[in-house]
């Protein structure tokens, strides 16, 4: 018996060391990766001459009428960074321009340290909140990710994003469906990535998550009020219209993929429609974590903006439909945008050649689609076959 029980903690022992070594090993291959493909831009990641250059003009301007001026931005990003660019103006709502107010305040590197050292550390409590699937693999599919390392390249804030999703997941799974919605309104934040939540939480009963979401997008929209005046709307309306804002062409999404082939609206109407109808299977018959997951990818699927760091938002879903799908078409659809691969070739690889990102988001959504539709008929074929036997008999 002592022999036993000696030998099950050296096996578990065994077993980290293994999960460790291969975290580190998957780490290593990718960081390489991806500091290769960095290699004409790595002067502007080491100095912060990135994405980071809005977010700082932007708390500096937080209670200035210039937050949506862009040659106002501009002139705060020269005066702190010494560069300053026009595709990056500050395209938050004001309320996100005042919660980094406090940061804004320190000199520019300074900032930038900080900035990115809170991003690692919402990487950490990602790691502790997350509860819908094994640790291992949370680990795993984190140092996998081409789309993580490239959101700290671009010193986004999509971390700490990824940490409002596992709150809210944390929250359902213990029956605080309210605060779960109200958690899920702080992804606002990017709201072009979260367009189809709205929609999908029309679709689903739970009326608690929808009305949590609901106030805290209102109390957001008040704080943006009382931070910027009530003339803010208008000119944060003319800003985003300025095409100056997106920097490339084509986009690692559907909507990219149909620019490139056919601008027509008619294949744009019915591509949505499409979705639209697959999204209205899954959310009348899947469960609640399933369904928001699955509005976060269609909106990825579907946003006129997006780049490569912006898929890291894609873990959350990818993880429970690993855990929880019974269909090894659809899990392996998950596990193939789990993986390095299609990323690079997507930063590697000439349009449209690269588009393995689309096609397992498509390919994902639809086994999503068809697994839960299967098992909304299940209940009805045994209830058929129950009543055969009975005529039988």
């Amino acid at each position: 018996m002592a022999g036993n029980e000696q030998v099950e903690p050296n096996l578990k022992h065994v077993k980290t060391l293994r999960t460790v070594l291969l975290c580190v090993a998957v780490f290593a291959a990718t960081l390489v990766t991806t500091i290769v493909l960095l290699q004409p831009v790595k002067t502007l990641v080491a100095t912060g001459a990135n994405d980071f250059l809005s977010f700082y003009a932007g708390g500096r301007l937080a209670f200035d009428p210039g937050l949506y001026n862009p040659e106002r931005i501009q002139e705060v990003q020269k005066q702190a960074a010494g560069v300053s660019t026009r595709t990056l103006p500050f395209t938050r709502l004001p309320v996100f321009a005042a919660l980094w107010w406090p940061l804004a305040q320190a000199p520019y590197a300074a900032a930038y340290a900080i900035w990115q050292i809170a991003g690692l550390f919402a990487v950490v409590v990602f790691v502790a909140i997350w509860r819908a699937s094994p640790r291992h693999s949370v680990l795993l599919a984190l140092v996998a990710s081409i789309p993580l390392q490239w959101s700290f390249a671009n010193a986004q804030d999509l971390p700490w994003l990824l940490v409002c999703i596992a709150i809210a997941l944390r929250l359902l799974s213990a029956g605080s469906q309210f605060w779960a919605g109200a958690s899920l309104s702080l992804c606002l934040s990017k709201y072009h990535l979260i367009l189809v939540i709205a929609f999908m939480l029309l679709l689903n009963r739970n009326r608690q998550i929808r009305t949590g979401f609901l106030c805290g997008f209102l109390l957001l929209l008040s704080l943006s009020f009382a931070t910027a005046g009530i003339d803010w709307p208008q000119s944060y309306v003319s800003l985003l219209l300025n095409a100056d804002i997106d920097a490339t062409l084509v986009h690692p999404n559907l909507f990219g993929l149909l620019s490139y082939f056919d601008r027509s609206h008619v294949t744009v109407g019915m591509t949505l429609a499409c979705l639209a109808w697959i999204l209205y299977l899954i959310g009348r018959r899947a469960t609640t974590e399933i369904s928001l997951g699955t509005a976060i990818l269609c909106s990825l699927l579907v946003t006129p903006h997006l780049f490569v760091q912006d898929l890291v938002l894609l873990l959350p879903i990818c993880l429970v439909t690993l855990k929880t799908s019974s269909s090894e078409f659809t899990r392996l659809s998950a596990l193939w945008l789990l993986t390095p691969f299609p990323y690079i070739f997507e930063l590697a690889l000439p349009f449209p050649a690269g588009q393995g990102i689309t096609l397992g988001m498509l390919l994902m959504l639809i086994g999503i689609a068809r697994e839960q539709v299967a098992k909304a008929e299940l209940p009805q074929t045994l209830h058929t076959a129950n009543l055969e036997s009975s005529s039988a008999r």
